[in-house]
């Protein structure tokens, strides 16, 4: 980021791009994150939210993305993390005004990459206006589950048979 501090937003985005694209672990990147960040307490009480809130959702917040655009492999992967990232804070953290969630990610993306910011802030006060798409318009039951939980298929079908 161009100014002197990352946001708690965009340190948690870079987290979730090593977790989503490296595979790391996202209590490791976390924590390493973290030390070396001069956020403050709340901020990094923040990013933790983000980023574990963010993985724990993917399922569902990527059922809800794919709704909405067309052809996701046409997205620069971190447009979309920061989509995601943005989406969860939206639709599971209340305290946060949906007006600072889209400004920041606007301003993140415009940093990220000039001309994304549009594509981001049309998405997400459509999102805002339109709200998303209904769990119970998925006809079979454990998909339904799967989405609404953000469980894979495989773990909802045991629980139920259990």
């Amino acid at each position: 980021m161009e100014s002197k501090q990352k946001t708690a937003r965009w340190q948690a985005l870079e987290i979730l791009e090593e977790v989503f694209e490296e595979g790391a672990y996202s209590n490791i990147a976390l924590n390493r994150a973290l030390s070396q960040s001069p956020l403050s307490q709340a901020d990094k009480g923040l990013v933790t939210e983000l980023v574990y809130g963010t993985v724990a959702r993917k399922i569902t917040l990527e059922w809800y993305l794919s709704h909405l655009i067309e052809d996701r492999n046409k997205l620069d992967n971190w447009l979309y993390i920061l989509l995601m990232l943005s989406l969860y804070q939206m639709l599971y953290l209340d305290k946060i005004p949906q007006h600072a969630v889209v400004h920041e990610a606007v301003e993140i993306a415009k940093i990220r990459k000039r001309g994304s910011e549009k594509f981001v802030n049309a998405l997400l006060r459509r999102i805002e206006r339109e709200g998303v798409a209904d769990f119970e318009t998925i006809k079979r039951k454990n998909k339904r589950y799967s989405i609404q939980y953000s469980l894979p298929v495989w773990l909802v079908k045991d629980l139920i048979e259990e």
